[in-house]
């Protein structure tokens, strides 16, 4: 008991080292737990789907190291495809938004076919129906 009465006296005689002590354990508390939550949820917690292991990211490079693919090219592999069940492709481009004052760049999501049968959406804004989850 004598020690702890010591060190609250040692601690009330150096405030400002008591603050930087209290300011760090709670730097180091916020940062664990943000931590602990961005790896749960982007690492160890699997995606809305069923048989999310079996998805694949497929991506086609131009001559020019463009990954862009054509809506022709879509259709070929998509009319090609006999070992996945649903192939569908999206596009993603920078727009401006505008309205009253001035415009503000958003993000614009195309997407293309796929009508959900191989994505097994199992919770979610679009579950249930075909087209993209967001």
């Amino acid at each position: 008991m004598t020690e702890l009465r010591t060190i609250v006296r040692a601690l009330a005689r150096a405030p400002g080292f008591l603050l930087l002590a209290i300011a760090i354990l709670t730097t180091g508390i916020a940062l664990t737990l943000y931590m602990f939550g961005a790896i749960d949820g982007f690492v160890l917690r699997p995606l809305p789907y069923n048989n999310a292991d079996r998805m694949i990211h497929l991506e086609l490079t131009g001559p020019q190291g463009d990954s862009a693919v054509s809506i022709g090219d879509y259709f070929e592999l998509r009319d090609a495809a006999t070992t996945v069940p649903d192939l569908a492709a999206f596009y993603d481009a920078t727009v401006n938004l505008g309205g009253v004052g001035e415009p503000e760049p958003g993000l614009q999501l195309e997407a293309v076919g796929g009508d959900g049968r191989g994505r097994g959406l199992r919770h979610g804004a679009a579950a249930g129906r075909s087209g993209w989850p967001w």
